[in-house]
């Protein structure tokens, strides 16, 4: 079963190009030379509420300006997700910096590549926990910092994962674990499990839902 990497992120350019390298074990899925800045703006999702939690809640999101997506077969998804970051980009000298390139992630998920089309969103709505006080724990998990391997950093890491703007090069690795015959980053404990909208939301946003097949 083919699935789908996504990556959400801002990036502020500083004098040189950041390299990101993406690998799914010893598979190098993707290399990305990160030539231009990445800001944020507003964007709109569905407006049938399909992915909004109450249904008087704007459909505005503050996201960043791209949205990478990668596919990946299954059987390269074993262990473990990798993300290399080269950027040692900033003006240090004698001690003193006042520039450098950042980057900062907003969301790091992976999705079985049907989530891709709207249809399947539907199909599970009855999962949906709508805040009656039910179990929360929810699929696609939202990646903490203990759910991170931090391999090496140019600064050490302290604040949560999700959102901090980090510079420096850095490598770091989420692992893979099964459950329900599925994929996905991060372990989920036993017991149920309730979808969780916010991907769709940027999947929807980013009007990638349904161009497919």
């Amino acid at each position: 079963m083919p699935y789908v990497l996504g990556l959400l992120f801002d990036y502020n350019r500083y004098r040189r190009d950041a390299v990101m390298r993406i690998y799914a074990d010893a598979y190098l899925v993707d290399e990305i030379c990160l030539q231009n800045h990445i800001g944020v703006k507003e964007v709109q999702y569905s407006d049938d509420h399909l992915f909004a939690d109450n249904m008087y809640l704007p459909n505005l999101l503050i996201l960043p300006e791209k949205l990478f997506l990668f596919e990946i077969d299954e059987r390269y998804l074993q262990k473990k997700i990798r993300i290399e970051i080269i950027n040692d980009n900033s003006n240090y000298t004698n001690g003193f910096m006042t520039e450098h390139s950042t980057i900062n992630f907003h969301s790091l998920f992976l999705l079985p590549k049907c989530m891709l089309q709207e249809k399947n969103w539907r199909r599970l709505e009855h999962l949906r926990n709508h805040g009656d006080g039910r179990s929360q724990q929810h699929w696609p998990r939202e990646l903490q910092y203990e759910d991170l391997h931090v391999i090496s950093s140019s600064d050490n890491w302290t604040e949560d994962f999700i959102p901090h703007p980090r510079g420096g090069s850095f490598t770091f690795e989420v692992p893979i674990f099964t459950k329900h015959r599925v994929k996905h980053l991060g372990r989920l404990a036993p017991g149920k499990t309730w979808l969780s909208a916010k991907i769709g939301r940027f999947l929807s946003a980013f009007r990638v839902l349904n161009t497919t097949t």
